[in-house]
């Protein structure tokens, strides 16, 4: 599942259990990346020792020497058998990464969209409780152990069950989500990160062998010890949405085949939500130049209207946090005068508002106005 922004406003315990589990799972990608370098470079070491080797009884041969035949034979099948095996682990080592960067790039996005609801949940019911839960998951992340948050929207959890509760309080962004030291073969990965390039190493394989040497060995070709780059890695996502293919590696796993949509959820209004919303919206117009924040009906925790499943509100680009379906059900509950509340929600009564909020708030007006002016020409 891609986590939007907006499906972070309304389930952010959801979203930080989901960022849990992805950042578990890719340690263990990069624990299993760091083994399949390591075995890549032993075969890679391997291969030189005998083809060294192999080079010195080449010479001796050259130079008038007796040589068993049948051992530099054999040496030659073990370096064939050492390049084998380093080209297998170096197809295993581009699936691994090409999965691990897979997966990256949904977290990034998860990231991106926690960010971003961090700074927009200021000032909000929401804020405190969006705050403990980030505070949370980034204990987890620094020092191990399991979060203990609430997984429904509106519980207020966030303790946490883990030694080292009284360190000094972390900040954003969470480690592991900065960029990261550059990746090589011969170091491995140091630590997840969003910031890497493989760079494939390359040795010296000791001096070239004269024509007369190699002519007889069609083994040794040029380039032979070469090996193709890895893939670049693939632009970052929109904030719409963003789609990634496996490589065509033979060990490279099928992506999953997208799920069925899911049936449209009925919109609910939450009664006790609503009451103290008509309270903060009565508090609000009675002085519109002090108002600092908008009595949007889903800055509330938890909101008076459940989340809509709609595709087109769960897209659009609009000002408030509900869209028009939320919007209607929370003054149908409230069985108001439309023509009335229109007088009250006219963008014009918010030019009175602080200059720094004036323009966000008569876009919000709008919006709401909208709806309202629907309600009144379908009465």
């Amino acid at each position: 599942m891609e986590w939007s922004k907006r499906e972070v406003w309304a389930q952010p315990a959801q979203a930080f259990n989901r960022l849990m589990e992805i950042t578990t799972e890719q340690r263990a990608r990069v624990a299993n990346i760091d083994r399949l370098t390591d075995e890549h470079n032993r075969w890679i070491s391997e291969a030189r020792d005998l083809l060294n080797e192999w080079w010195a009884g080449q010479e001796a041969m050259n130079n008038g020497a007796w040589t068993s035949h049948l051992r530099t034979d054999n040496l030659h099948a073990r370096v064939q058998y050492a390049v084998t095996q380093r080209d297998q682990l170096y197809d295993q080592l581009k699936s691994s990464r090409s999965e691990f960067d897979f997966f990256q790039m949904g977290r990034d996005h998860l990231v991106s969209s926690i960010r971003e609801v961090s700074i927009d949940s200021r000032g909000w019911p929401l804020g405190p409780h969006f705050e403990n839960l980030m505070q949370t998951y980034i204990q987890w992340e620094q020092e191990g152990g399991t979060p203990d948050w609430g997984s429904s929207y509106g519980q207020q959890g966030g303790g946490y069950s883990s030694a080292g509760t009284n360190s000094q309080r972390p900040t954003w962004p969470p480690p592991g989500h900065s960029p990261e030291p550059r990746y090589t073969a011969e170091s491995g990965y140091s630590a997840y990160g969003a910031s890497y390039q493989h760079e494939q190493p390359r040795f010296d394989w000791g001096p070239p062998l004269p024509d007369s040497a190699r002519s007889d060995h069609p083994f040794y070709q040029p380039n032979w010890e070469s090996e193709e780059p890895l893939p670049e890695r693939p632009p970052p996502p929109n904030l719409s949405g963003f789609e990634f293919t496996f490589s065509a590696s033979a060990t490279a796993q099928p992506p999953e085949p997208e799920p069925e949509p899911e049936p449209l959820l009925p919109l609910t209004l939450l009664l006790e939500p609503m009451d103290r919303w008509r309270e903060f919206t009565a508090q609000c117009f009675q002085d519109y130049a002090s108002m600092t924040v908008f009595p949007d009906p889903s800055g509330f925790d938890p909101v008076v209207v459940t989340p809509c499943s709609k595709r087109q509100c769960l897209e659009e680009q609009r000002a408030l946090l509900a869209c028009q379906c939320q919007v209607r059900v929370a003054f149908e509950g409230l069985e108001i005068n439309p023509r009335r509340e229109m007088i009250r929600w006219h963008p014009d009564k918010f030019s009175s508002c602080p200059a720094e909020k004036r323009a966000l708030f008569q876009a919000m007006a709008t919006e709401v106005f909208q709806v309202l002016s629907a309600m009144n020409d379908a009465r």
